[in-house]
């Protein structure tokens, strides 16, 4: 999976010119995504994060 496509599930309507500001559900999601892919990391090869 591309980044594009993750982005385009967690925000699946593309914004709109004048919606420059990001939703807090969205900055949640992908700081949620970040943990989880940084954790899972460390576990796959014990990489101290």
């Amino acid at each position: 999976m591309q980044l594009g496509e993750i982005l385009s599930i967690l925000w699946p309507h593309p914004l709109e010119a004048g919606q420059a500001f990001v939703p807090t559900q969205f900055c949640l999601a992908i700081t949620f995504s970040i943990q989880v892919v940084s954790r899972f990391v460390k576990m796959k090869h014990g990489s101290p994060f």
